[in-house]
């Protein structure tokens, strides 16, 4: 996944999921398996965690599955 914004940041989804994890864990009590959101770690701007899976999900792939290009957040 890439920054819109900046388009600098790239991130492995299980990393991202793991930083917006730890964001949530700092501000509630809740243990969730999946973020709700995070924020991006460059621009900061607030990202609900289903739009970003159904952005990548809907990426041109090749014939292994792999994403053509890289997905925007």
């Amino acid at each position: 996944m890439t920054c819109h914004r900046y388009r600098t940041l790239v991130s492995c989804i299980r990393c991202l999921a793991e930083l917006f994890l730890s964001e949530e864990r700092d501000t509630t009590d809740a243990a969730r398996v999946l973020p709700l959101r995070g924020r991006c770690p460059l621009c900061a701007r607030e990202l609900f965690w289903g739009d970003l899976i159904r952005e990548w999900r809907n990426l041109p792939r090749d014939r292994s599955g792999n994403p053509l290009t890289p997905g925007y957040l």
